[in-house]
């Protein structure tokens, strides 16, 4: 996974990319983007986005751990 664009004064547009993943059977994959604040113990996580290679809006300055949660539903 990828981001680009990910520095910059908020309000600001990140680009994912969920490229190089992949099912072994070809089946299709439920994407799901998390950003979770940096630093704080109790942040939940936010849900970004579920589509494989979105653009996401931050509105708050802070530092965001993005993480991508990649699922075979079948």
């Amino acid at each position: 996974a990828t981001a680009e664009n990910n520095i910059g004064r908020a309000p600001l547009e990140v680009k994912l990319s969920s490229a190089g993943t992949s099912d072994k059977d070809g089946d299709a994959l439920k994407y799901q983007w998390f950003a979770i604040e940096a630093g704080n113990p109790n942040a939940s996580r936010k849900l970004l986005s579920e589509e494989a290679h979105p653009e996401v809006r931050f509105e708050n300055a802070g530092v965001y751990n993005v993480e991508l949660v990649v699922t075979d539903p079948s």
